[in-house]
């Protein structure tokens, strides 16, 4: 990514691109989080594919990898990329449904494998 891009843009990068732009300093991952969940906000109520979304926590994730980069700590290689995962994956003190009613309160435990 060696060009700007629009903010509506940022939704469309590749993970790939999206880590090489952060850790350039190109982009900072609240734009990359904004961005995401003004697409999820264009487009949901016609795909519906969010069952829960923490906005709060994306912000505040994406604040913290932006402070992280700032201060010169070590970042991982997907530091500021925004994710999101099935809701079919545990993650400690959320809510997993697995797709079913009948768990509509179930809390996760711990946060699986796939995403620690």
């Amino acid at each position: 990514m060696n060009a700007p891009v629009s903010t509506a843009d940022l939704a469309m990068l590749s993970m790939t691109e999206a880590a090489d732009a952060f850790a350039a300093g190109e982009v900072t991952a609240t734009a990359l989080a904004k961005a995401c969940l003004a697409r999820i906000d264009a487009h949901d109520a016609a795909v519906n594919s969010v069952i829960r979304l923490d906005r709060d926590a994306a912000l505040a994730a994406a604040g913290a990898a932006d402070a992280a980069r700032a201060a010169g700590r070590p970042l991982g290689p997907l530091a500021g990329v925004p994710m999101m995962h099935k809701d079919m994956y545990y993650r400690e003190g959320k809510v997993s449904t697995c797709g079913s009613r009948i768990r509509r309160d179930f809390v996760a435990p711990k946060t699986a494998t796939v995403l620690a």
